[in-house]
């Protein structure tokens, strides 16, 4: 079994998963895998601007802890850290390198508050710098002048210039190339390393589509990391934490044209998710938790098709060894585990 990821540092979300698929639509869990794919990965989606966020804060937590007070792009450029035996620069882990890979990283002089990081156009060719996703455009912060390591910080992160009338970019494998507008996620510390992770208008529709059918999420989470020692390291401090993640997300998915059947989705979990670094990946493994999605059919169409037998799936994760996690369905009275 391929293990299950998310992306690098900080920002852990409700992962679609790498597992065998039922040979056909006639397997008694199809219907359940189905629901569950497409919720979570409508919810990935929804939490890329929370990602960017966690991976700009690593970033500018680790050049406070070494002194580093000039946060130019060449300065940022230079924080080393050691991951995985090796040391290398730390904005290139998070950010891919800028030089091959072409992201920036700027301050707004006038308020240095703000923040935008851009990602590169896509030529197709170009590796993903430890990320679920390829994404194309800018992510714009503005951190209110506090880290999210300290009290009371909240941080807005929007992908929407009004300027430019342009969205965040996202290419989800060969299947889908998505667009993402948001315009006001807000990550919080709500205290004890818990992070509030809010947005309530997500927009997203799948450009490949000829409808071009725009689908609205919300999502609503509480992350909480049990950090690594040394306390003195930022980078150290969350690359070797447990996270634990609770919440829900509902909406609809730009994966299934909400415009013609009105099909929602709800995902939350039953146990919190459960996540950690392990030696044998660069990303983190799930290794505990639960979840429950829902497919809501306003117009009766699924029901009445037979495809859906029953409209609810539970995933459940646990780890029979160390960083080996298996994953359980329980679909409409069966059950299977990969």
């Amino acid at each position: 079994m391929k293990k299950f990821i998310l992306p690098l540092l900080g920002s852990v979300t409700l992962l679609s998963g790498c597992f065998k698929t039922p040979e056909s639509n006639s397997s008694p869990i199809a219907g359940g895998i189905e629901i569950y794919r497409t919720a979570a990965v409508q919810n990935n989606l929804s939490m890329e601007p929370a990602n960017v966020a966690f991976r700009l804060y690593t970033l500018l937590g680790e050049a406070r802890d070494q002194g580093i007070t000039d946060l130019s792009s060449t300065s940022l450029n230079s924080i080393k850290v050691s991951f995985k035996g090796s040391t290398g620069p730390l904005r290139t882990l998070l950010f891919g390198d800028p030089f091959s890979y072409g992201s920036t990283i700027t301050q707004d002089i006038a308020n240095p508050n703000l923040w935008t990081i851009t990602y590169p156009i896509y030529y197709g060719d170009n590796p993903s710098p430890y990320d679920l996703y390829y994404k194309t455009g800018s992510v714009y912060i503005d951190t209110g002048g506090k880290l999210l390591d300290e009290d009371g910080a909240s941080w807005t992160v929007t992908t929407f210039d009004a300027n430019s009338k342009s969205d965040l970019h996202v290419y989800i494998g060969s299947s889908y190339e998505v667009f993402l507008s948001t315009g006001a996620c807000t990550v919080t510390n709500v205290g004890e390393n818990r992070w509030h992770i809010y947005d309530n208008n997500l927009l997203s529709y799948d450009v490949n589509n000829s409808s071009n059918n725009q689908a609205e999420w919300q999502i609503d989470f509480t992350v909480r990391a049990t950090p690594a020692d040394p306390a003195a390291s930022t980078f150290a401090r969350m690359s070797g934490a447990v996270f634990a993640l609770s919440g829900s997300g509902s909406g609809g998915s730009f994966a299934m044209d909400v415009n013609v059947y009105g099909y929602t989705f709800g995902i939350s979990d039953t146990a919190p998710l459960l996540y950690k670094m392990c030696d044998n990946s660069t990303k983190p493994t799930i290794f505990g938790g639960a979840v429950q999605c829902q497919l809501m059919d306003l117009a009766g169409v699924l029901t009445t098709s037979g495809n859906y037998p029953s409209m609810s799936v539970d995933v459940t994760w646990s780890e029979p060894s160390p960083c080996s996690p298996s994953m359980r369905i329980d679909y409409n009275g069966n059950s299977q585990t990969f």
